[in-house]
């Protein structure tokens, strides 16, 4: 009903307007995409070259973020996993099985975020649904290369600045990731169009969005 009755809608993308538009019955032309913005702190910290145990950032916990599936595929890499949540027995119990190297952050603040993206050398964030995926545009603006899924509301985010994967398919994650280990060439395509991408996420361009929609109204 509030979906109905009001004169815009806005939504933080394509993949959630479509989404809208279903569940609610609202013509497609009152809602209007306006993305997240990038939070403060995240800047340009460059890294010249991948060590021989990278840092593989993986953000979240919950089912969605299938953190099972990313164990699984960094089985036979040499790295150290840096899982950002408060994981379940079960996902302990899979990464000491499967000899996966780890680190686990949890009730983070806002500072120890920022330098996890920092530490990392590459995110890996193949999600099976996210409503937007912040945690994309945090790496891209951080200057580290991404991998997501390849499909929704992420490979929109995301623009070219990742390399995009069958989140289902651990074989796929496991070949983005030594990709990204393992071609210079490929990580410098996607920091330099992350960081192309992150431009349109700016809190200021946001703003005036938001701010033109409510004088218009």
């Amino acid at each position: 009903l509030p979906a109905r009755r009001a004169e815009v809608i806005t939504v933080i993308s394509r993949h959630t307007k479509e989404l809208v538009a279903q569940w609610a019955g609202v013509e497609h032309d009152k809602i209007v995409v306006i993305p997240n913005p990038l939070p403060q702190g995240f800047e340009f910290q460059p890294k010249e070259e991948m060590p021989d145990v990278p840092v593989i950032l993986t953000v979240g916990t919950k089912p969605n973020k299938n953190l099972e599936g990313i164990i699984n595929a960094v089985v036979q890499i040499k790295c150290i996993l840096l899982i950002v949540g408060r994981m379940s027995a079960q996902q302990v119990e899979l990464l000491k099985e499967k000899a996966v190297d780890y680190e686990n952050l949890t009730g983070a603040t806002d500072a120890q975020i920022v330098d996890a993206y920092r530490r990392c050398d590459l995110l890996c964030f193949p999600s099976f649904f996210e409503g937007f995926g912040m945690p994309i545009i945090e790496a891209q603006a951080t200057g580290r290369p991404v991998i997501t899924s390849n499909y929704g509301a992420m490979k929109e985010v995301a623009g070219e600045g990742a390399l995009l994967v069958d989140p289902h398919d651990v074989k796929a994650i496991h070949s983005a990731i030594q990709k990204v280990i393992t071609e210079p060439q490929t990580r410098t395509r996607l920091v330099t169009a992350g960081l192309h991408n992150v431009k349109t996420h700016d809190p200021k361009e946001i703003a005036v969005r938001y701010t033109d929609i409510y004088r218009g109204l």
